[in-house]
């Protein structure tokens, strides 16, 4: 067997035991124990791991060793509430693009649970409507979102006994739900979408309050890095750079002895970054052949705006409250010295403080992961075109502080408009910029 089955065979079956909760959350592993039991060498067990922790499975800690992440109340809370967000949307846009058949036949397998008493199959047969969802909306950021999703609910599923008793309701709104997508009725679709997602979110809540934790203590939020890790680390922001900076350009090919010059030394740590670079989709690993960086398209980059306008309204109407009025003082008045544009590109800076600074008052982590991504994409575009829309970049400053005006007056209805209007304007200008635009 190759190393490359070798490690795929380790990842897996680990993997596998997390999700089953063999190896329940908290659960301290070693490398020696893993070695052990899956009677391999250490090589595959560390890749293995490296990826599981890239997946926020576990969390390495050195010496001590390797713990199963946990699965909390708050981090529950945050998948369904960004779940919210996406899936409304998703069914009212997408949803057509499903054959009337294929609901007819979900309705028809979806268990009544007053007549059985198969939770399991009912929540297979649930997650896979999701599933297809999501796929229907060809949005690789919101796809990737549900498959990490979905290995989270399979945890909650061994954690959590749900009886099939608990569970009329929520037969009842998927029948709704499924007759709405059968006669085409994706706005009543995308209305009974959220009553679905609450009454699960409620089902789980109710039983997850005796085996869950309420959130994680603060030290355990960050893994500790150093050593190895820390080199994994340190060769990931060199690689990340070069690309978002574009001193890697949209379709090259990296080979071994660039990406040494890179980040010299053991090339470990890099074969670990370019895994994880891989997942950000900033990267393409093409065995024997080398690296390609990721392209840059029209068709690459209206998933980015789409997955924008879906959160950033959305986190300045709920959580636009949650930064000090200083904060938007500040930012009101570095726009206003922005405009006219300023060479030596401080616009940009108090663009990123910006909207990053609205992500994270949301403290969600999953819609800071989808932003991180979209984040780095949208990064390497304002590179490459630099400054060529002089007038559009003008424009960004005024629209920003049409932004920031109702922020500081607390109408954040206002806010939440002039974000999505901001936003539209630039996806039409960036579209419009790299259409024109050949980088290779």
């Amino acid at each position: 067997m190759n190393k490359n089955s070798l490690k795929l065979q380790a990842y897996q079956i680990v993997k596998n035991k997390i999700l089953d909760c063999e190896f329940p959350p908290g659960t301290l592993l070693t490398e020696n124990m893993l070695c052990d039991m899956l009677s391999l060498g250490r090589t595959p067990v560390r890749d293995a791991v490296s990826r599981l922790e890239q997946e926020h499975f576990v969390r390495i800690f050195p010496p001590k060793g390797i713990v199963v992440e946990d699965i909390t109340l708050a981090d529950l809370s945050d998948l369904f509430e960004a779940r919210l967000i996406f899936e409304p949307y998703i069914i009212s846009e997408y949803g057509k693009n499903i054959e009337v058949s294929e609901y007819r036949e979900f309705k028809s397998r979806f268990p009544d649970p007053a007549v059985s008493s198969s939770s399991n199959e009912f929540f297979r047969i649930m997650s896979s409507l999701h599933s297809l969802l999501y796929q229907s909306s060809q949005n690789p950021y919101l796809i990737q979102f549900y498959d990490q999703y979905r290995y989270q609910e399979q945890r909650l599923h061994s954690l959590i006994p749900i009886s099939s008793g608990q569970m009329g309701g929520l037969f009842n709104l998927y029948q709704k739900l499924i007759d709405s997508c059968i006669q085409n009725c994706w706005d009543n679709a995308s209305d009974i979408l959220p009553a679905v997602l609450k009454s699960y979110r409620d089902i789980l809540f109710e039983d997850a309050l005796a085996c869950l934790k309420p959130s994680r203590p603060p030290a355990a939020k960050k893994a500790r890095t150093y050593g190895k890790n820390n080199l994994k680390q340190q060769a990931y922001q060199i690689i990340r750079q070069k690309i978002i900076n574009c001193e890697y350009l949209p379709g090259a090919l990296l080979n071994g002895s660039l990406l040494e010059e890179a980040v010299p030394g053991s090339q470990t740590p890099v074969r670990d970054a370019l895994s994880r670079l891989e997942q950000e989709k900033l990267v393409t690993i093409l065995p024997k052949k080398g690296v390609l960086v990721a392209q840059l398209t029209v068709g690459d980059l209206k998933p980015v705006y789409e997955t924008r306008l879906l959160l950033e309204p959305y986190v300045i109407l709920h959580y636009g409250n949650k930064l000090s009025e200083d904060f938007y003082m500040d930012m009101y008045n570095n726009f206003s010295a922005a405009a006219p544009l300023q060479p030596d590109g401080s616009h940009y800076t108090f663009d990123d403080e910006f909207h990053l600074s609205l992500i994270q008052a949301a403290d969600n982590s999953y819609i800071s992961q989808v932003y991180e991504q979209i984040h780095a994409q949208t990064h390497r575009v304002r590179v490459l075109c630099g400054n060529t829309a002089e007038n559009r970049v003008t424009d960004s400053m005024k629209e920003h502080l049409e932004i920031i005006l109702p922020c500081l007056k607390k109408d954040w209805d206002e806010a939440s408009a002039g974000m999505a209007d901001h936003l539209t304007r630039s996806r039409g200008s960036v579209l419009k910029n790299l259409s024109q635009r050949t980088f290779l």
